[in-house]
């Protein structure tokens, strides 16, 4: 009896047709920004801008997708047994490295890999690999992995980018080594904070990008300001700044949105009397536009969201509204659920025990933004404006970080304007730990809603444990989602970037890039 299950139930890990490329390595060279580098391990905590680089230099065992969804990579299949605790990673043969002497990727590579990233805590990825009982080697291409329990994010951890335990094995997490791996492109020179190098990868197992080679070198700040002319320079640029629409230029460049995991959001206290009730949190979360939030206070660079959950995640199903859930009706319909009379202004109220009005007004306690732009107070005047709109009157508290984390963890707040940075495989109960559940807020549904995520494995199960939660976070609303902030790559208008942009790994679908004749040279 095969206790194994099809690859094909796993969400996308289809086994590949290749994806076909658009050139096979033109003269082209392209120029980008290099950023600081401390580390060159593939494998260690990074920036994001070199996440972004390593994309180019090296393949992930499983591709995750812009949508969090998987694709067989260099692990061209896998099986999961029957109680979801066994898997066997199938390694596609002749994926070469780019030094010649390294041979091709095998069992030991994909172990030395998965071993680092379980005893290094500075590891990219090992807030991921709690729950592994072992891993072992079956033959020269295939590995066995055993869990504790059931483990969807499992194939998370596999999206590490795959090594050579030779080259790497004697160096620690910050070598500066030159890095070598099995991507569409190799390291031909480095000069630390001066210039690199890369070539087209002539033995790259997938189709060829159609850019031969790529330098890469500084950008000051000044550089990235509006009217700055860096596009005579550089043919393409990623960039965290709030500003990057200043860069955009019609008909000369492209503005490509990448979205990130930083959430911004409302953190009711429920046990504020006010912000107790259900239907009034609900208000909030519909009285809310977000579309002119985005639009206004971050320069259109973020992604609209009800709930905490990231709706482009593949398993999050459709919403009854827009993504951006302005809804005033339905929003002055949750008011009068939860016992609110509207005066003749529009302010809303209850009667008081001396039969006087009281009027709805909440205190929206934030912290000012870093930098020259205060976004946080921008937001914050966003969310004040439209919910003054529907008649609930919002004072804005302002404290220093120190004071509003004290503020926070005491619960002495009503309700909180709060950035996290999520997890990308949408595991969202951290939230409701104790660490940062500064709402209070303790359901044993959404609790079980939760857990069902973390355990689903099968396509779906993930896709049925997802739709629950995300009912539960809609009906209960103890997190309200305001955005999802975005960067940006932008390119002179000559790069066709066809598909979605994936965060800190934008280059690994490079071979699907195309190139077209820049209006600049018409």
């Amino acid at each position: 009896m095969d206790i194994f299950q099809e690859t094909s139930q796993i969400p996308s890990a289809e086994q590949m047709p290749l994806p076909q490329g658009s050139g096979t390595g033109s003269k082209t060279v392209l120029h980008m920004n290099l950023p600081e580098i401390s580390s060159l391990h593939p494998l260690a905590q990074v920036s994001e801008e070199v996440s972004n680089l390593f994309s180019l230099l090296y393949d992930p065992a499983i591709k995750v997708n812009e949508d969090g969804s998987y694709s067989a990579n260099v692990i061209e299949s896998w099986e999961i047994s029957d109680d979801e605790t066994e898997y066997i990673f199938h390694i596609r043969k002749n994926v070469a490295f780019h030094e010649q002497a390294l041979g091709y990727v095998d069992a030991d590579d994909i172990l030395y890999c998965l071993n680092f990233i379980i005893n290094q805590e500075n590891a990219a990825l090992h807030q991921y690999a709690e729950g592994i009982e072992s891993y072992e080697k079956i033959d020269e291409l295939t590995i066995r992995v055993r869990t504790t329990t059931k483990k969807r994010n499992l194939l998370f951890l596999f999206s590490f980018y795959v090594a050579p335990e030779e080259y790497y094995i004697s160096k620690n997490s910050r070598t500066m080594a030159a890095p070598v791996g099995t991507g569409a492109y190799s390291l031909q020179d480095y000069t630390e904070n001066e210039r690199m190098v890369l070539i087209c990868n002539e033995n790259w197992w997938k189709t060829k990008p159609i850019y031969r080679t790529i330098e890469l070198t500084p950008i000051a700040q000044e550089e990235l300001t509006l009217g700055s002319d860096v596009f005579g320079a550089y043919e393409m640029l990623f960039t965290d700044s709030m500003t990057a629409g200043n860069l955009g230029i019609t008909g000369k460049t492209n503005i490509n949105q990448i979205r990130t995991p930083y959430l911004s959001c409302l953190v009711p206290n429920v046990y504020n009397n006010v912000m107790s009730d259900a239907n009034l949190r609900k208000a909030i979360a519909y009285g809310i536009n977000r579309t002119e939030m985005i639009s206004a206070a971050l320069m259109g660079l973020g992604e609209a969201t009800l709930t905490p959950l990231n709706d482009n995640f593949w398993a999050v199903a459709k919403m009854a509204h827009e993504t951006s859930a302005h809804d005033q009706k339905l929003a002055l319909q949750y008011l009068q659920q939860a016992g609110y009379e509207r005066a003749e202004d529009g302010r809303h109220y209850k009667i008081n025990s001396d039969g006087t009005r009281g009027y709805l007004n909440i205190r929206l306690l934030y912290t000012p933004s870093s930098g020259g732009y205060d976004l946080n107070r921008a937001v914050a005047q966003s969310i004040q404006k439209s919910l003054e709109e529907i008649g609930i009157g919002v004072t804005l508290v302002k404290q220093a970080a120190e004071n509003y984390l004290k503020t926070l963890e005491e619960g002495s707040f009503q309700i909180a304007l709060c950035q996290f940075y999520t997890r990308q495989d949408q595991d969202l109960s951290f939230l409701f730990d104790e660490s940062y559940n500064y709402g209070n807020f303790y359901d044993s549904a959404l609790r079980q809603a939760l857990n069902a995520c973390k355990e689903a494995v099968s396509s779906e199960n993930i896709l049925q444990a997802y739709t629950q939660l995300q009912t539960e976070l809609q009906e209960k609303m103890p997190v309200i989602g305001l955005y999802y902030k975005e960067h940006c790559l932008i390119t002179v208008d000559s790069v066709s970037v066809p598909s979605k942009l994936s965060f800190a790994k934008i280059f690994q679908n490079i071979n699907e890039w195309q190139e077209k004749e820049s209006s600049q040279s018409k």
